[in-house]
């Protein structure tokens, strides 16, 4: 099972991604065909789980990683293990990162107030995704 001390590793790699400068802000996908990034899509980049971008058409529109789930809000199984987020969180980071109104925010925030949300969760382990190991 994963120690606490690697779920509080795996956050800040991907805090320090969000923070790094390296990403262009995107809203509604996780990585748009002009690669800017939601907050997820950086999750994805890190490496954090093994994975690789596709192109999930020929238009090439979208981008897709293939260790994530279709719902935006949602985490697979072995991203859940590595960070701990559970769907209510979740479901705020894609508010927070979007704009949308149950953020009660009103406007998209910046990666560094998302990071600032993520360093600040505690680590709350749901058993269903015990049995997971990166």
């Amino acid at each position: 099972m994963i120690t606490d001390a690697e779920i509080r590793a795996n956050r800040k790699t991907w805090t320090d991604a969000l923070r790094s400068g390296k990403y262009r802000k995107g809203l509604y996908q996780l990585r748009d065909p002009t690669d800017a990034f939601d907050c997820f899509g950086v999750f994805c980049n890190t490496g954090v789980v093994p994975g690789r971008w596709m192109r999930p058409s020929a238009d090439g529109t979208m981008w897709k990683c293939d260790q994530w789930v279709s719902s935006l809000s949602e985490l697979s199984p072995l991203q859940q293990s590595a960070v701990w987020l559970s769907k209510r969180e979740l479901e705020k980071l894609e508010a927070m990162n979007d704009g949308l109104r149950d953020a009660r925010i009103g406007r998209p925030c910046t990666f560094d107030e998302i990071a600032e949300y993520i360093d600040a969760l505690p680590i709350q382990r749901d058993p269903l995704f015990q049995r997971y190991r990166l």
